[in-house]
């Protein structure tokens, strides 16, 4: 998938690469798979009204945050959600590395790795932060609940960037 094996069997030596654009593709696939089984869960277990919700009552239109809402996605998608997160911590890591190890050769400059470390900081908290999605319901709290949500985009609009 995104590692890559080579056998060198004259020195004996088996050599792993791991691609970090491969791992936030699979990422992105696996987050489009969340969303699926929440929007499966949602139409067909839930009794979620689509025309009068907190969501509507809040800003007026529905966003893809009502698949994430109600039972029984609320207790299927944070395991959905694990592996994603990890996918994605993955590719944020690797792709640090990546860039780490160009400013150690001289291949990056030093302002522009500052600006890449603290983007991968926000990342990071970006996709921690997203958890509380499934912690709070937008009866609760409609802010604790959208503020979440409103990290994740953004940490994922930085990784695109």
């Amino acid at each position: 998938m995104f590692i890559n094996k080579k056998i060198d069997y004259k020195n004996n030596i088996i050599k792993y690469s791991i691609i970090p654009e491969d791992v936030r593709i699979s990422a992105y696939l696996f987050f489009w798979v969340l969303v699926a089984v929440g929007a499966w869960l949602t139409f067909n277990y839930s009794n979620v009204n689509f025309e009068d919700n907190p969501l509507i009552h809040m800003y007026g239109y529905n966003n893809i945050c009502i698949l994430f809402d109600s039972y029984p996605a609320t207790y299927i998608l944070p395991m959905f959600w694990t592996i994603n997160f990890l996918l994605f911590f993955l590719y944020v890591t690797l792709s640090w590395f990546r860039i780490y190890q160009m400013y150690l050769f001289g291949n990056y400059p030093k302002s522009n790795f500052i600006i890449f470390t603290t983007s991968t900081i926000i990342e990071y908290v970006g996709l921690v932060f997203f958890s509380g999605v499934f912690a709070v319901n937008p009866e609760e709290s409609m802010l604790l609940h959208t503020v979440p949500f409103t990290f994740l985009i953004f940490a994922l609009s930085l990784m695109g960037i």
